[in-house]
């Protein structure tokens, strides 16, 4: 059923102001962005208001909307605009709060004096600042957000909000990709694709760099494209030093390029893009109705006959029609990092690194100075 509820409800057990009955009712998620509602009612209702919120079945459970915004489509047809619950989080306010701990704790104090209640199974540490801003924007949005510091990716449970290391899970679903498939939208991009590094770090005076003997580590997929696709990934923390030796530091770089490939950057990033209508009058639905039993988050494997690749993909949006309750659209991308985003890791590593050692470099000035006599 998809229920009416008035603006200020706070219990949702019962059947609220009526049932609704909707033309259409479209709920639309993406992964740590938009979760939405679109609900179209007959001509000349005049039953919803802005503000008041709407019970609607998702792919998993009944969730809370609330109304936003209204129009009325070339027919006629009043449309209401809806956002999850979660996004009342938008009108309350942080003056001022640093979090310091692992996930639960600073999800926790994001969300204080709010309705809602956070959990976390991201056990990393971290400390972010956040002021005069709405707690949406500490979570997703702002440059220091909670997905920025301690990772991980949002589960929206009506007022419960947990911030977990992946949502979703692996269920053993496998699709083979066709082509001019009626209903299937496949792009396959080459560009961030890296097939031979040159891995590089640093020798003992910590500025000229370290390179391989035979300078480059090839993936076991080189063969699989026209060309070799070369590249250099600089590891500024494996250096020559008291703690790693020469030969060491040689092998951390082997090491280090053919974890890239492990990780996937040998791999093109996909998207498929599934649209269940079109296909459902098709003799191939069979062997796409598979991801009628997937759920946002959840690992899908892809064979791709031209590359003769399996390609693990993961559902990152979907399109759900809450009256027949089945997907109309499920959006399916790389869990497979690009070569970009290993770049920018690193980048961020190498200057979390320096900040470190310049807090450290402040801490021992600082005793050196005080130590002296009279602290001068």
């Amino acid at each position: 059923m998809i229920i009416l509820y008035k603006k200020n409800e706070t219990d949702f057990t019962h059947n609220g102001l009526m049932v609704l009955q909707p033309i259409e009712a479209i709920v639309t998620e993406e992964i740590n962005g938009d979760y939405s509602l679109k609900l179209t009612m007959p001509r000349g209702s005049q039953l919803i208001e802005n503000e008041q919120i709407i019970k609607v079945p998702t792919p998993k459970t009944e969730q809370l909307f609330r109304v936003y915004n209204s129009d009325v489509d070339m027919i006629g047809n009043p449309v209401f605009y809806c956002r999850h619950i979660f996004y009342d989080l938008l009108d309350y306010f942080i003056e001022d709060t640093r979090p310091t701990g692992n996930g639960t704790l600073a999800i926790s104090k994001i969300l204080e004096n709010t309705p809602f209640v956070g959990s976390s199974d991201i056990t990393k540490q971290g400390t972010a600042y956040y002021q005069m801003m709405s707690p949406v924007k500490a979570i997703l949005g702002a440059d220091n957000s909670f997905i920025e510091i301690w990772g991980g990716e949002i589960e929206r449970d009506n007022f419960q909000i947990r911030m977990k290391n992946r949502v979703g899970a692996d269920r053993g679903v496998s699709i083979r990709y066709r082509k001019n498939l009626t209903g299937l939208r496949f792009v396959t991009d080459l560009s961030s694709v890296a097939t031979k590094i040159m891995p590089t770090g640093l020798k003992e005076d910590g500025q000229t760099l370290l390179k391989l003997p035979e300078k480059y580590v090839a993936s076991p997929l080189i063969g699989n494209y026209v060309n070799e696709k070369v590249t250099r990934i600089h590891y500024s923390d494996i250096k020559i030093d008291e703690k790693m030796s020469e030969t060491e530091a040689l092998n951390a770089l082997r090491n280090a390029a053919n974890q890239e490939f492990e990780n996937g950057v040998d791999k093109p990033q996909v998207t498929a893009t599934v649209e269940f209508v079109p296909l459902q009058d098709t003799e191939e639905y069979k062997d796409f109705s598979v991801l009628e039993k997937v759920y946002i988050g959840d690992t899908v494997q892809i064979f791709h006959e031209d590359l003769k690749l399996e390609l693990k993909t993961k559902v990152i949006s979907y399109e759900f029609d809450a009256l027949s309750q089945r997907y109309k659209k499920v959006i399916l991308g790389n869990v497979n990092p690009k070569y970009g985003d290993t770049q920018r890791q690193y980048a961020k590593q190498q200057k979390e690194e320096s900040s470190t050692a310049l807090e450290q470099a402040i801490i021992n000035a600082t005793q050196l100075i005080t130590g002296n006599s009279g602290g001068y």
